[in-house]
């Protein structure tokens, strides 16, 4: 048997979620060409960083949009309110790329990013990006099943997020909806937990900093499913 085989009918990936030591030494390169004049990398910076490692937008989107939203719209409030899903996912992210552990009291925040933190982000994201064409030519696949009778366009597949009833089309266009006695073969319930498997990383940290996938119910969209694929072991 071989060691992707073990690993798919054993469990998660274990490559995919360990540090790969090349994406190491590509993100402290990065990170070093960009704090020449000043020893820390502050959020600001974030997205310049995924620019100059090439990450597609697809997949670091979600937190650039969080970036610009901290700094328009959080910096000079006293406190955070939880219940905002904007603020809560942008505190999420602060705590899981800055050195500040503490998102409770908004003014003792640093936007000071933790390396080890950074490391551990964007080793996935240049992962991902590695594996973008596998990643788009599977993920296009499940898009155009889930619409039978149409076919969408590059950016529409790329911003596409997958519902329960299009996740309902999939079953149905691979026959996956009877077996030969009457009875599902693959039940609705596990389709809800997909929906919801990839929301957080193996610590329980969030994952995916889309404002609007949270606002609108569950869903999945390109950046989930390159998780699935990892933790699948299709980047092994």
């Amino acid at each position: 048997m071989s060691k992707r085989s073990k690993q798919r009918q054993f469990g998660k990936s274990e490559l995919f979620n360990s540090i790969n030591p090349e994406y190491e030494d590509e993100i402290l390169e990065a990170y070093g060409s960009l704090t020449i004049e000043n020893p820390d990398l502050n959020l600001v910076k974030l997205p310049e960083l995924f620019s100059v490692l090439q990450i597609p937008s697809c997949f670091c989107q979600d937190i650039n949009l969080c970036i610009d939203y901290y700094y328009e719209h959080m910096q000079d409030i006293e406190q955070f309110d939880s219940t905002n899903h904007k603020q809560y996912i942008t505190m999420q992210l602060i705590k899981n790329v800055t050195i500040s552990s503490n998102i409770d009291d908004v003014s003792t925040i640093l936007d000071i990013v933790d390396i080890d933190k950074l490391i551990k982000i964007t080793d996935k994201l240049l992962k991902f990006r590695d594996f973008y064409q596998t990643i788009y030519e599977s993920w296009k696949l499940f898009i155009n099943a889930s619409h039978l009778d149409s076919e969408l366009n590059e950016q529409s597949i790329l911003s596409y997020k997958l519902t329960l009833p299009d996740l309902k089309n999939i079953k149905t266009s691979l026959n996956l909806d009877y077996e030969s006695n009457g009875k599902y073969s693959l039940g609705d319930s596990f389709l809800i937990d997909m929906l919801g498997c990839c929301s957080t990383d193996p610590n329980g940290n969030m994952s995916n900093y889309d404002f609007y996938k949270i606002k609108s119910g569950s869903s999945v969209t390109i950046k989930d499913f390159a998780e699935i694929l990892g933790n699948l072991g299709e980047f092994d």
